[in-house]
C-alpha cells in the first residue's frame, strides 16, 4: 500500500533538508600546524644551512618570512644570527619553553573555523614560528597578512627571564609575555588584519577606539570561553575597576573634547600600553579598547550588520551614532 505524503511529512522532510544544508555550509575545523622556522635555523649546523632552508623553502614560502637561500648576502646574515651566542642562548630558552606547541594549534583550530564561518574571506592557511632577539619590541610579538601567520614566540618567554637581563621591558610588558595570552593575541592580530582603518593619518580617539573594539567582538565571538582578563589583557583588578568606571570615562572624555581628538599627544595615555590610566587613580590601561568594545556589541545588537559589513565599516562616528552607546 501506498504511503501518502502528508503536509505534515513533507514539512518535515522539508526541515530536514533545511538542517542538512545549513550544517553543509558550517565550516568544520580545519587543522592548525605552525612550521617551526627557529627550529629549523637553530637545529641545523650552520655550514648545512643553505642547503636545508633550501630543501624546505616550499614549507617557509610566505612574505613574511622572505627567506632567500640563493643569496650569499642573506645566507651570510643568517649564519651570523645563529652563531650569535645571545641569540643560541635565546633560542635555548624558547625551546625549553615552547619545544612542543600542540596546545597552542589545538586552541586557535576552533577559533579560526569560527572566524571562517563569521566571515568566509578570514581563511589562514600557512602559520609559522620565529625568534627575532627583539625582546622589546612587544607590538610585533605576532604578525599576518590575509593567509599566513608568525608568532615571533622568544616574546612570550620573559616572565621566564625576570632577572636574567635580557630586555629592558617594564614589569605590565613582561606579565602581558606569557603563554596565556598566545592564541587571543594570534586571533587579535588577525583582527587588525582584516579591519578597515579610517582614511587620513591622523586617527581620532574615537577611531582607536571603534577599531580596538572591534577587535574585542571579534575575540568574543570566536573565543567565546576566553576570559575577559586574556582577551582584554587586564588583572582581576584592572577588568573591575573599568567595569565600574565606565560612565566616568565616558564623561571624562566627553568633558574634555576628547572624541574627535587626534593630536597623539593628548590621547596616547588612553591608548597605549601602559601599567593604568594617568587620568584616573587605581585604574586600567587602555579604556579605549573597554569602552569601544561596549560601543560595538550595542552597534552589532541594533543593526544586526555581519561581521563583514562590520570590519568594513570605517565611519567611526556613524558606527557610534547607531550604536546610540550611553554608559
Amino acid at each position: 500500500m501506498k504511503r501518502r505524503l502528508t503536509y505534515k511529512t513533507l514539512t518535515l522532510l522539508l526541515c530536514a533538508i533545511g538542517v542538512l544544508t545549513v550544517c553543509s555550509c558550517h565550516k568544520k575545523n580545519e587543522p592548525v600546524k605552525f612550521h617551526r622556522f627557529e627550529q629549523l635555523l637553530f637545529e641545523t649546523k650552520p655550514a648545512e644551512l643553505q642547503k636545508k632552508m633550501t630543501e624546505q623553502r616550499a614549507d617557509y614560502n610566505s612574505p613574511l618570512l622572505n627567506i632567500m637561500p640563493g643569496d650569499p648576502r642573506y645566507m651570510e646574515s643568517v649564519i651570523g644570527f645563529v652563531s650569535d651566542p645571545f641569540m643560541r642562548e635565546i633560542y635555548r630558552l624558547t625551546d625549553s619553553c615552547y619545544h612542543n606547541i600542540g596546545w597552542l594549534e589545538k586552541e586557535l583550530s576552533p577559533a579560526l573555523a569560527k572566524a571562517r564561518n563569521l566571515d568566509d574571506s578570514i581563511h589562514y592557511t600557512h602559520f609559522y614560528t620565529m625568534v627575532t632577539g627583539d625582546l622589546e619590541d612587544y607590538n610585533n610579538r605576532v604578525f599576518c597578512n590575509h593567509s599566513d601567520l608568525v608568532v615571533s614566540i622568544d616574546h612570550y618567554i620573559l616572565p621566564y627571564t625576570k632577572n636574567m637581563g635580557y630586555c629592558n621591558c617594564p614589569m605590565y610588558i613582561v606579565n602581558l609575555s606569557d603563554k596565556q595570552y598566545m592564541a587571543a593575541d594570534c586571533m587579535a592580530a588577525i583582527a587588525r588584519a582584516h579591519i578597515v582603518k579610517p582614511e587620513g593619518e591622523d586617527l581620532s580617539l574615537l577611531d582607536y577606539m571603534v577599531m580596538e573594539g572591534k577587535v574585542q567582538y571579534f575575540l568574543d565571538q570566536v573565543m567565546p570561553d576566553k576570559h575577559d582578563t586574556i582577551k582584554l589583557r587586564y588583572s582581576a583588578d584592572q577588568l573591575s575597576w573599568v567595569e565600574h568606571s565606565e560612565k566616568d570615562v565616558w564623561t571624562y572624555f566627553l568633558k574634555n573634547d576628547l572624541l574627535y581628538e587626534t593630536d597623539m599627544a593628548r590621547i596616547h595615555n588612553f591608548i597605549d600600553e601602559a601599567p593604568k590610566t594617568n587620568a584616573f587613580r587605581n585604574s586600567a590601561p587602555r579604556t579605549t579598547q573597554y569602552i569601544g568594545r561596549q560601543i560595538i556589541r550595542k552597534y552589532m545588537k541594533k543593526t544586526g550588520k555581519s561581521l563583514h559589513e562590520l570590519f568594513e565599516n570605517s565611519d567611526s562616528q556613524s558606527i557610534l551614532a547607531a550604536s546610540g552607546y550611553k554608559p
